[in-house]
């Protein structure tokens, strides 16, 4: 024997499991999951979430209109709302378990109303679904 092997320690093997993975995501990729939600629609959106983003929109169109902008002004603050609304509606129907291509619907008079009110007073489906990223 030498003593380089007497001299080498290697400690036991550890049976512990491994330490959990932190929760909070890095800070690069909060940027990817932002756009991955407000602008491609993934994830789900409840009642509450789809009630202030629809006020929001609301609010942030009636203060544009208030300030009477110039006209190009105008059609970005349009465009903003729709891309923001349209997200909105597409995650809160993911959260009843249902297509985001039926956000179409809306364009259509009388059916757009009751699909609203269906967003805001149906309650979603419980635990996972087809949607869920949890």
């Amino acid at each position: 024997m030498t003593t380089d092997t007497l001299m080498r320690f290697d400690p036991p093997a550890s049976t512990a499991p491994p330490p959990p993975a932190p929760i909070r995501p890095s800070m690069r990729s909060v940027p990817t999951a932002m756009a991955a939600t407000w602008l491609l629609g993934e994830g789900r959106l409840g009642r509450l979430g789809y009630l202030s983003v629809t006020f929001m929109t609301w609010l942030f169109l009636a203060v544009t209109a208030s300030l009477e902008p110039p006209v190009v002004v105008s059609l970005v603050a349009l465009v903003i709302t729709c891309v923001v609304t349209m997200s909105a509606t597409i995650r809160r129907l993911h959260d009843l378990d249902a297509s985001g291509w039926w956000v179409l619907a809306m364009f259509l008079p009388v059916v757009n109303l009751l699909i609203w009110l269906s967003l805001l007073f149906a309650p979603g489906t419980g635990g996972r679904n087809r949607y869920s990223r949890y």
